[in-house]
């Protein structure tokens, strides 16, 4: 069963009008250099967030962490592992259904600026993939919807 704290989706800035959340980005600080929004829904019972974040790549990655028991010093590793990434947003370590999870969004653009293959990245997962066992990457990406 895949649990997700969040769901997301990229959207093209010149069809935001489908969107129709306009009224609530039109005075964002230079959106104009901007030509995607990515925007994260979270959920619990009392209500729905909408994280909205300008990008300028159609294509996001999410890392998905999850365990029954993950020992102390196997987080403060994956701390120290998810402080290299470009984070752009995320669920912060949190309990749901006697599991602990942890999502993040990664800002690609920057990190391809310092690594264009993405070696670093990949080479960290698998890493944490020794350390934790149940991690899930998925891409969000403008012609892909959750």
């Amino acid at each position: 069963m895949k649990i997700s704290l969040t769901n997301a989706n990229i959207y093209d800035l010149n069809d935001i009008s489908k969107v129709k959340l306009k009224d609530y980005i039109i005075n964002y600080q230079d959106l104009s250099t901007f030509k995607y929004l990515l925007i994260i829904q979270s959920k619990t019972s009392e209500c729905i967030k909408l994280t909205i974040y300008p990008i300028n790549k159609k294509i996001i990655t999410k890392v998905i962490i999850s365990g029954e028991q993950i020992p102390k010093n196997d987080i403060e590793k994956l701390i120290n592992t998810l402080k290299s990434f470009r984070i752009l947003h995320t669920s912060g370590l949190t309990t749901k259904d006697n599991k602990l999870f942890y999502e993040c969004y990664i800002n690609r653009s920057l990190m391809e600026k310092e690594d264009p293959n993405l070696t670093g990245f990949t080479e960290s997962i698998e890493k944490l993939k020794k350390i934790i066992k149940n991690i899930r990457i998925e891409e969000i990406s403008l012609d892909r919807r959750i």
